[in-house]
């Protein structure tokens, strides 16, 4: 290196080491450590400018050139060179094999480096003249039994490096070795410290570091992480008494009961925050028996999964997963052989009724499906619930579920005649199955599908079923909220009328339970709704409206008109009275008769089924069929008394309409959307 690259700093650096090596070849320094040592020993008498004495008598050999006569701190041989170890000599790290491999406290009060650990030195000489050392703790005096060479191997922040603490003294008593700052300042080093760690540098390059644990910095060194761990006195107790409270230790060491241990406030152990997690009680704010009925109610269940149990049981299980109900404390356990089955016992269905649980019944119920002509298409079968047997605030709560009003139907296909919209029909498969049962409701085992092994369980409904309480409520619930997030706004006219404006879209969608009328400008919008309800749901597309609710649909593009009549459904009650071979009747009601109510005196015979046909023509009446409805109000003024004369006035009405089947409501296009509108003053 020339004069000119030579820099100041490091010709300073150069003379504090020459300086130190020097002063430390004659003399130990006395030296103050701040950390207290271990044990109450008694106090030793500190004597003035103590020195450390030359060993007398003949010397062993050098370790550094193996020969007699001298130390290798004294050695004029140059020192021994290695390829992977950086040239540190005369400092207080030099490259050599590491050691010790114990927990080393970075301290600033220290004077020099203090090891407790007699095995951890390379090289050792002892000191025959007692010596001492200062103790922060209470003016405590520590012995030193010797000083020599540590080597240790520590991170420089990119790689494992081995360093040499010349000079260390062997101080028995200290409760942790120390590095002592001061010492590697002395020796030319640079040191760099913050709140989370602290870096020692020689000329610019890193060459050792340390890490803050609680309250002390420690230097990292291979195998560290087992003081690390050992650092803090009270959180070690406290995992190896089984994870006993802090209080409980602290009581423990005022009693005398635990050696070695230091009263210290403990961090959050997180072992303890998870399991050690409880509960808070479930307070009613009831009295008497509505409240104990109140907390046999649970509400939510707990499960966990534990395993692999080892061994095996005989059968072959290693996990359980158990579900436990918080409020009453009810436990169900289920043995599973693999971890991958935890969802498949979440699934089952089967659970044994609770004694304060009733199970509902059941039913298969048999029906034939027609087309609009009548003809038969489908045999079903379908499994219901007896919901007569549900309990009000037990089993539900609320079942109201709304439909389509017939006038909005009319208004719907009136607009889609008017704009000549396209028109279509959807209905949805077993529609309530879609809706999720709120309340714990259970349900016997159905006819054919026993459980052989377990016979007295019953069956834990998680989804709606047909013919409970609220499987029509919960299913307009899931409807709406999928429509509503389509962009849908629902009427506030009719609750079953949903409506989506966007630029020059325009879609109208009638709902009526499972059926779905969707009236639109395009068939490519239609397509898509049809397309988000087949992600959520099952449905069948059923094409063009032609017939919905028992009603046909005949329409005209051409002439814009779309008619709506019940022929089908007058044949079948034309079938059904015995009237499908009458003659031809030309109005609802004979002119020249009038009905009264029969006589107390006369005897009431319900032999004619006149209120099942009266039903029948208010409903024609109310759909397609306005022209009948003053004829069918007078016959259902009689449905509590009534005569054969007044059954014969309702199969007159039959027979009309039998003979006028074709007649039904026409949707003209073309008013412009023109609302006209009728009114009728009473006694004007």
């Amino acid at each position: 290196m020339s004069v000119s690259e030579f820099k100041l700093a490091d010709l300073v650096s150069k003379l504090i080491a020459e300086e130190v090596r020097q002063k430390d070849s004659n003399r130990i320094e006395e030296a103050t450590a701040l950390l207290a040592g271990k044990g109450n020993g008694k106090q030793q008498q500190k004597k003035k400018n103590a020195r450390g004495m030359r060993k007398k008598g003949p010397f062993g050999k050098c370790f550094n050139c193996g020969k007699p006569g001298h130390y290798a701190r004294d050695c004029r041989s140059e020192a021994s060179t290695d390829e992977n170890v950086q040239d540190q000599s005369n400092v207080a790290f030099h490259a050599t094999e590491a050691f010790a491999s114990e927990c080393w406290v970075m301290d600033s009060g220290a004077s020099a480096h203090m090891c407790k650990t007699r095995d951890a030195f390379q090289e050792y000489s002892g000191v025959k003249t007692a010596r001492t050392i200062s103790s922060a703790k209470s003016s405590a005096s520590l012995k030193i039994l010797g000083v020599g060479t540590v080597v240790l191997r520590v991170w420089t922040g990119s790689a494992w490096i081995n360093a040499r603490l010349e000079n260390t003294l062997h101080v028995q008593d200290l409760n942790k070795n120390l590095f002592s700052l001061t010492a590697a300042t002395a020796r030319g080093m640079t040191v760099t410290m913050d709140s989370e760690q602290c870096v020692v540098k020689r000329g610019g390059q890193v060459v050792a570091t340390g890490r803050k644990q609680g309250k002390l910095m420690f230097l990292n060194i291979e195998g560290g992480d087992e003081c690390h761990a050992a650092e803090d006195n009270m959180n070690l107790w406290h995992r190896r008494l089984g994870h006993a409270s802090f209080g409980t230790l602290n009581s423990m060491i005022k009693d005398g009961k635990l050696k070695g241990a230091l009263a210290e406030p403990g961090t959050v152990c997180g072992v303890c925050a998870t399991a050690k997690q409880a509960r808070k009680p479930f307070k009613s704010t009831k009295e008497g028996l509505e409240a104990r009925e109140s907390a046999r109610k649970d509400t939510t269940v707990c499960s966990d999964v534990l395993g692999p149990v080892t061994p095996a049981s005989k059968s072959g299980y290693k996990y359980i997963v158990s579900f436990i109900m918080m409020k009453s404390r009810f436990v169900t356990i289920y043995p599973l052989r693999k971890k991958s089955e935890v969802c498949e016992a979440f699934k089952k269905f089967l659970k044994e009724a609770e004694t304060n649980k009733k199970a509902i019944g059941c039913k298969w119920v048999f029906r034939i499906k027609r087309d609009p002509s009548g003809k038969i298409i489908k045999f079903k079968a379908r499994l219901v619930a007896k919901g007569f047997t549900q309990r009000p605030g037990v089993d539900y709560t609320e079942t109201f579920a709304p439909v389509a009003r017939k006038e909005s139907i009319n208004t719907a296909v009136a607009i889609a005649a008017e704009e000549d919209m396209e028109a279509e029909n959807v209905d949805v498969d077993t529609a309530f199955l879609y809706g999720d049962v709120e309340e714990e409701l259970y349900m016997d085992q159905p006819d054919g599908f026993e459980d052989q092994v377990n016979p007295t369980k019953k069956c834990l409904l998680m989804q709606a079923l047909y013919g409970t309480k609220q499987a029509a409520r919960q299913w307009n619930s899931k409807l709406n909220k999928h429509l509503e997030g389509q962009g849908f706004h629902r009427s506030a006219a009719d609750p079953c009328v949903y409506v989506r404006r966007s630029d020059s879209k325009f879609s109208i969608i009638i709902v009526y339970v499972d059926d779905l009328m969707i009236f639109s400008r395009t068939k490519a919008e239609i397509g898509e709704i049809k397309k988000a309800l087949k992600r959520e749901f099952s449905i069948k597309e059923l094409g063009e409206l032609k017939y919905c609710l028992g009603i046909e649909i005949h329409r005209n593009r051409d002439d814009k008109t779309i008619v709506m009549n019940q022929r089908a459904y007058i044949q079948r009650l034309a079938e059904k009275f015995g009237v499908e071979k009458c003659k031809a009747v030309h109005t609802p009601a004979d002119s020249n008769s009038k009905l009264v109510k029969p006589s107390e005196d006369e005897d009431f015979v319900p032999r004619y089924p006149y209120r099942e046909l009266v039903g029948a023509l208010m409903y024609l009446a109310t759909c397609t069929r306005p022209d009948i409805a003053q004829a069918v109000g007078e016959v259902a003024k009689f449905c509590e008394w009534y005569n054969k004369s007044h059954w014969v006035a309702a199969k007159r009405i039959l027979k009309y309409l039998k003979t006028t089947q074709d007649l039904g409501l026409v949707f003209n296009g073309g008013t412009k959307g023109e609302l006209i509108g009728y009114a009728d003053a009473n006694w004007a």
